[in-house]
């Protein structure tokens, strides 16, 4: 998955390495996250949802379900801390 930013989110493409052309799946307020047995996990709005992936066709199917509200951004970044 590539997520490049743009304006109203990221969004985020799937591939394959070997071959053929990559296609754009979703874009969201977050990196989508893929957990088993088959869903995409992102925020929107401030909700996290789950959606439908099919891993054969390498697209969305359903309409997203809201699990929860999304915790507020961190405003941590990659930056070492020092003591």
């Amino acid at each position: 998955m590539a997520l490049p930013g743009v304006e109203g989110g990221l969004e985020t493409f799937v591939g394959s390495i070997d071959k053929g052309p990559v296609k754009k799946v979703l874009t969201a307020d977050t990196a989508a996250v893929y957990a088993e047995p088959g869903v995409l996990l992102f925020v929107r709005e401030g909700k996290i949802l789950a959606q439908p992936f099919d891993t054969g066709r390498l697209e969305l199917t359903g309409e997203p379900v809201t699990l929860a509200d999304a915790p507020p951004p961190s405003d941590l970044d990659a930056e070492p801390m020092v003591f």
